[in-house]
């Protein structure tokens, strides 16, 4: 096992591990030292007790749903609502971390949600989700871009329906093996990134959505094609961020009058 994925394990069953204390921690007081931390324009009232991670927020008590926040700098732009791969966790040190801490930088608030190890509950995941849309209505973050990480498609589908009901939204696929009902995003933008070394499912997959865009005549639709990018983009953190970062300018442009 590799030191970074030594490492990320350890900081998954730490994370884990608060998650599981949370549903039985005190009430926070006045004098809660975590809120001192946040960034600023963080809500109190979202501020969960001691967590493991500075960034950590309860967006959810019963039952709980976590998250890591990550306030946007002025101008604000909106809100990426950030969903690991399974195994991984809300601050996976590639792909998911460096995005939700970069994206801020350039005006887009993160939420990176912490998906229990064991939820194969896709009635689960669809509220953890709902928990973070709702976060985002009550703070007027308006415009919502649902980026989606290497999760199965059983689990994605009902999702991308949910999200797709959602006002301003966008979505991003990084190295998603799904294919189906392709007609539930056909209404809004997509960003579809894969790395030319890929699982050969998630290269099936993306093959079918670009051919499936361009028979429709989906306009909204870009994909892209990273070459030597293997699943975990190791060594093309930057050309990730990069291509993100260049395609929710895209966004900002397009909404502008």
């Amino acid at each position: 096992m590799s030191h970074c994925r030594l490492y990320a394990s350890i900081i998954f069953l730490l994370t884990t591990a608060y998650a599981i204390a949370a549903g039985t921690a005190p009430a926070p007081s006045n004098s809660n030292p975590v809120a001192a931390t946040q960034p600023p324009g963080t809500p109190a009232a979202a501020v969960s007790v001691k967590p493991l991670n500075p960034d950590q927020i309860t967006l959810r008590q019963q039952p709980p749903v976590f998250a890591l926040l990550r306030p946007a700098y002025p101008p604000k732009k909106g809100a990426v609502i950030l969903l690991h791969d399974e195994h991984q966790h809300a601050d996976w040190p590639l792909v998911i971390s460096p995005l939700r801490k970069t994206l801020p930088k350039y005006g887009w608030t993160t939420l990176s949600l912490m998906i229990p190890p064991q939820n194969a509950d896709t009635d689960m995941l669809l509220n953890q989700v709902k928990s973070a849309l709702a976060y985002c209505d009550q703070n007027k973050l308006t415009r919502i871009v649902l980026l989606i990480y290497g999760r199965v498609g059983k689990q994605i589908q009902p999702v991308l329906a949910l999200t797709s009901k959602a006002k301003s939204s966008a979505l991003i696929l990084i190295s998603v093996a799904w294919e189906d009902k392709l007609d539930d995003i056909q209404h809004i933008p997509v960003m579809d990134l894969v790395g030319s070394k890929d699982f050969l499912p998630v290269l099936r997959a993306a093959k079918h959505r670009r051919q499936w865009m361009l028979r429709h005549g989906i306009r909204r639709y870009r994909q892209t094609l990273l070459a030597g990018a293997d699943h975990e983009y190791a060594g093309n953190q930057h050309n990730v961020i990069r291509q993100v970062r260049g395609w929710l300018e895209t966004l900002t442009e397009q909404a502008k009058p």
